[in-house]
């Protein structure tokens, strides 16, 4: 009977998962985002994300998945830190962009009222801050 050897693993999937904490912890931090705001997005506890970022547990594909959606990223940048992707999205703020998913899913109607909405506000923010500036700097 032939013995049976283990094969070793490949370099590159070696380093990717001990590299994926703090490839994780990278992300989230540029990205501005608590542990308790991931673990909250996630719907997971967040003693896990913890975990995760320490190397002392990995996340299931399917928490990849979502983390990668979250983190606005790629699994493949989070698992190997290498981008696949020609641009990632511009929004920094993690909730501002889990909000704008959701007003995604709803109707034509209610994205429009959430439009007006957001056009009234940057409209009010403008405004304020020319008002702010002294009158020969405004052309």
């Amino acid at each position: 009977m032939k013995k049976r050897t283990k094969r070793p693993q490949p370099r590159a999937v070696k380093r990717t998962l001990s590299d994926l904490p703090a490839r994780l912890r990278l992300l989230r931090e540029k990205r501005d985002v608590s542990q308790r705001e991931l673990a909250e997005l996630l719907q997971i506890d967040v003693m896990q994300i913890s975990r995760y970022e320490r190397g002392l547990s990995v996340p299931s594909a399917e928490t990849l998945v979502r983390m990668a959606q979250m983190l606005q990223t790629t699994i493949d940048e989070l698992l190997t830190g290498l981008s696949t992707s020609a641009k990632t999205p511009e929004i920094h703020d993690i909730r501002l962009l889990d909000r704008l998913r959701a007003l995604d899913q709803m109707s034509k109607d209610e994205r429009e009222v959430a439009l007006q909405v957001i056009d009234a506000i940057i409209y009010k923010s403008r405004a304020t801050e020319m008002l702010r500036e002294p009158v020969g700097a405004r052309r």
